[in-house]
């Protein structure tokens, strides 16, 4: 199978050929990197995943994806910057399903978007979008709510969709709980469950170019979360315990290499990991503070993520390498900043606050530091995904408040 293309017409960079290459090498396979199915191993994880949330819960430490360490234990920090839209991307607004609210959670390096959307009746539903095709509802597994939270190169989604069975209803407010199971997407298949169990709640946070999905499960009625890995096209997602820890992954990349939090047995935070089939989960140790979260890898091992500072004056977007170790990526004037994914070309996208108080997208890059995206109109936007051309993909209020999923383009 090879990837599917958008007509969007740019020149490819170096890292975006690389990449091409790479995913064209990378076929869906039964099991993970070099290990047989009784050698899998699960990826344990704390904490709840709820089924929407909202744009405006990106502004909150912790809101994003997840032990590699505190901002500041490297001397490569960087001071705020001012805060300038950027005049070298062009920003569209991609609509909606009919309702009032979209938000975009990734893009794949053909320039489709997906994330989720409020139809007419205001009910989100899962969406993919393309300039050729605009924004396709992709469905739900029983005509009820579902989102997309990644998209590989073959265009293959993963997400969340509530399935129609009621665990339990409160006499007292009416209130009816619904679980929600992990989906894959594609053109083929269309929608399916890929994994449900008993009373749990399952979410696929990421899929690569070989096929393999990572997420979350959460016990209902409990604090019990575990991660889970799939492997290609295997029918089964494995879970694996620790006895200390578990972990709750949020990325995967082409060589298999997780990254996210790590949670005791209490539900409380150890810090962001890496894992790997050959090393095992590797953390990084910290100097202190109480929150570090890894949210995306890409495919030369860089990891990014946020955390709080050494002086504990904010929380920073940072970049992580095996050799460098942590750096603080810097804000756009304000006190925060989270990093939310990295291209093969070291290119970091995120959101941050800037020196008025508002929460901008951002995007970073080695040469040029941190630039402000701007908005679509409003007050409020956030950068979630990057693909190897430099294409942006997030959400903006726009001039009349509402979140809209977005692409930023450069020019």
């Amino acid at each position: 199978m090879s990837p599917e293309k958008d007509d969007t017409e740019q020149s490819e960079t170096r890292c975006e050929k690389d990449a091409v290459e790479r995913a064209d090498s990378t076929r869906p396979v039964s099991n993970g990197p070099g290990l047989q199915p009784d050698r899998r191993r699960f990826l344990g994880g704390v904490g709840a995943v709820g089924m929407l949330g909202s744009l405006s819960e990106f502004t909150q430490p912790g809101s994003g994806r997840a032990d590699l360490g505190m901002v500041g234990t490297s001397s490569q920090n960087t001071p705020p910057s001012e805060s300038k839209p950027d005049a070298a991307y062009s920003r569209t607004d991609l609509g909606t399903l009919g309702g009032v609210e979209s938000t975009a959670t990734s893009i794949n390096r053909g320039g489709y978007v997906v994330g989720f959307s409020q139809r007419g009746d205001l009910v989100p539903h899962a969406f993919m979008w393309s300039k050729a095709e605009g924004m396709q509802d992709l469905g739900t597994l029983s005509d009820s709510v579902s989102r997309a939270t990644d998209i590989n190169g073959h265009c293959t989604v993963v997400g969340a969709s509530r399935v129609t069975d009621i665990w339990e209803r409160d006499t007292g407010t009416q209130t009816e709980i619904y679980p929600e199971h992990a989906i894959r997407w594609s053109r083929g298949e269309g929608m399916r469950d890929i994994y449900s169990s008993g009373e749990q709640n399952t979410v696929a946070t990421a899929i690569n170019d070989r096929g393999d999905i990572v997420g979350t499960l959460h016990y209902w009625g409990t604090d019990a979360t575990e991660g889970f890995v799939k492997w290609g096209d295997s029918e089964s997602a494995a879970p694996l315990e620790s006895s200390r820890y578990f972990l709750a992954p949020t990325d995967i990349n082409t060589h298999g290499q997780i990254v996210g939090m790590t949670m005791d047995v209490e539900g409380q935070e150890r810090g962001p990991f890496i894992w790997s089939e050959a090393d095992g989960k590797r953390d990084i140790d910290t100097p202190g503070g109480n929150h570090s979260e890894a949210t995306a890898i890409n495919d030369n091992s860089q990891v990014v993520g946020v955390s709080s500072t050494e002086k504990q004056n904010g929380l920073r977007a940072f970049l992580w390498t095996a050799d460098e170790g942590m750096r603080d990526l810097g804000t756009l004037g304000g006190n925060y900043s989270k990093a939310t994914d990295i291209n093969n070309c070291g290119q970091v996208v995120g959101m941050s606050q800037t020196a008025d108080g508002t929460v901008h997208a951002f995007i970073w890059s080695e040469d040029d530091g941190m630039r402000d995206l701007g908005t679509l109109g409003g007050n409020y936007s956030t950068a979630a995904g990057i693909n190897d051309r430099g294409q942006v993909a997030g959400s903006s209020r726009t001039a009349d408040g509402y979140p809209h999923a977005a692409i930023w383009n450069p020019e």
